[in-house]
């Protein structure tokens, strides 16, 4: 539509013109650095990856990137900030399409977005391999890796309160976000012993008996 847009300008609108190309250009490079640079740190590592080697495979010019960023780890910052904000939506979505089910099959639902979101997003599947290497570096970046996790915890803590006690299912929220996580680094590490299936498999059972018990406790107490 911009496009459209700046097609239909006059020579009277070309600095207007210019600046929309120049704007949309810089979205686009700023973008194009966040995705290379997420994808190179959860694969190699934040200290196995170069700037210049971001610079190289994004086709962005290094005087560009720190045009953006003042260094390696504020695009770490950034690029983590990015991969929250992409789970946020994609949480808060899945959330709002699973309000008319039931809180069983709404738990089986979030099990099986969280199982689309981590096989159809590549990109943001591994983003512990370069949290732990930069942990406790910087302030800045270490609230940002605790609103990452909190973002999970406070989602599964929601799907799963209607099985447990408010504080039960906090406790529950946080161990299934630390086996997923720790089955996703698995995963990463030895990708042939598929972990992350296995994770998936085990945790649909678990809640699936669970449910059912919980269903049939409360008939119990009705008779």
């Amino acid at each position: 539509m911009i496009f459209v847009d700046v097609l239909k300008n006059d020579r009277e609108n070309q600095p207007l013109v210019n600046s929309t190309l120049v704007h949309v250009h810089e979205i686009a490079a700023y973008d194009s650095l966040i995705e290379t640079a997420s994808h190179l740190f959860s694969r190699q590592g934040f200290y196995q990856t170069s700037v210049e080697q971001i610079s190289e495979i994004s086709g962005i010019s290094i005087s560009c990137l720190y045009s953006y960023f003042n260094n390696k780890k504020d695009l770490a910052i950034q690029v983590l900030r990015a991969i929250n904000q992409n789970c946020q939506d994609y949480l808060i979505q899945s959330i709002q399409e699973g309000t008319q089910l039931s809180p069983k099959k709404r738990c089986m639902a979030f099990l099986s977005a969280i199982r689309e979101f981590f096989i159809y997003q590549e990109e943001y599947c591994s983003p512990l391999f370069f949290i732990v290497q930069l942990r406790g570096s910087s302030v800045e970046f270490d609230l940002s890796v605790h609103r990452f996790f909190n973002l999970w915890i406070d989602v599964a803590h929601q799907i799963l309160h209607p099985a447990f006690s408010y504080q039960e299912a906090r406790k529950e929220a946080k161990k299934l976000i630390a086996s997923l996580q720790g089955a996703l680094l698995m995963q990463h590490l030895y990708p042939a012993e598929n972990y992350f299936e296995q994770f998936y498999g085990e945790r649909l059972a678990y809640y699936q008996a669970l449910f059912s018990k919980n269903v049939r406790d409360s008939r119990k107490k009705k008779k």
